[in-house]
C-alpha cells in the first residue's frame, strides 16, 4: 500500500500556533538547524561553489531565494532537505560566518517516495547531469519503486534507446561507474567493453 507523508500545512494546523516549531507569516517557516540531509539521496551529490557564493551574496544583500522544500517528518520536528541543497549551504555557511538565519522560509512536499526523487531530478535541470548520476537517478525510479522504461520516457520526456543505455550504465559496477565519473573511459565504450567482457575487460583498457 502506498502512503503519502504529512503537509507541513497539516502538521501546523495539529500543532498549533503556538508550538514553536512551525511558524506561519503567509508563508511557513521553521528552525534552520531541524532541516537535514540524508546522505546520497541528491542523484548530483556535488555543491558548486559559484552557485553557493552567489546565494551567500544575494542573502547578505537582503535578497531572496526560493523556498527550500522540506518533508516534515512523524516526529514534527525534523523537516528532510527534498529540494535546495546550494540554499542550504549557503544558509548554512552565513550562521558559521555569524549572520542570523535561525528560520527559514520552505515549502512543504507531500507524496510519494518516487516523487521525492522526481522533485530532486527537476530542481537539478538547470544543471546538466553526467551520465552516471542521470543512470543512477533513473536506476532508482525502476530498482526501488518498480517504474517501467516506458514511464521514464514518458516523465523525462526522453526516448526507449535514450533510457536503455543509461540503464546498462546504471547496471555497472561500482568501480566502472567510478571510471565514467573521473573521465577514464567513456559510458558508452565502457558499457560496449562490459557487455562483451564484463568489469575485467572495462578496467583492462
Amino acid at each position: 500500500m502506498t502512503t503519502t507523508s504529512t503537509t507541513i500545512g497539516q502538521l501546523y494546523k495539529q500543532q498549533g500556533k503556538d508550538s514553536g516549531v512551525i511558524a506561519r507569516r503567509n508563508e511557513f517557516t521553521v528552525p534552520f538547524d531541524a532541516i537535514y540531509i540524508v546522505p546520497g539521496f541528491n542523484a548530483k551529490d556535488v555543491i558548486y561553489r559559484d552557485v553557493v557564493e552567489g546565494m551567500k551574496n544575494t542573502l547578505r544583500k537582503g535578497g531572496y531565494l526560493p523556498k527550500m522544500i522540506v518533508e516534515p517528518q512523524p516526529c514534527g520536528t525534523r523537516f528532510e532537505l527534498i529540494a535546495g541543497q546550494h540554499r542550504y549551504h549557503a544558509y548554512k555557511e552565513l550562521i558559521e560566518e555569524g549572520m542570523d538565519f535561525r528560520r527559514v522560509t520552505v515549502e512543504g512536499f507531500k507524496g510519494t517516495a518516487a516523487e521525492k526523487v522526481l522533485v530532486m531530478m527537476k530542481e537539478n535541470e538547470g544543471r546538466q547531469f553526467t551520465p552516471v548520476q542521470r543512470a543512477n537517478a533513473w536506476g532508482r525510479l525502476v530498482e526501488q519503486f518498480g517504474w517501467t522504461r516506458q514511464e521514464i520516457v514518458d516523465e523525462f520526456a526522453t526516448n526507449m534507446s535514450t533510457v536503455t543505455h543509461h540503464m546498462a550504465i546504471f547496471e555497472l559496477t561500482d568501480r566502472v561507474k567510478a571510471y565514467i565519473s573521473e573521465g577514464r573511459i567513456a559510458a558508452d565504450y565502457a558499457v560496449e567493453l562490459n557487455r562483451k567482457g564484463g568489469e575485467q575487460a572495462v578496467i583492462n583498457v
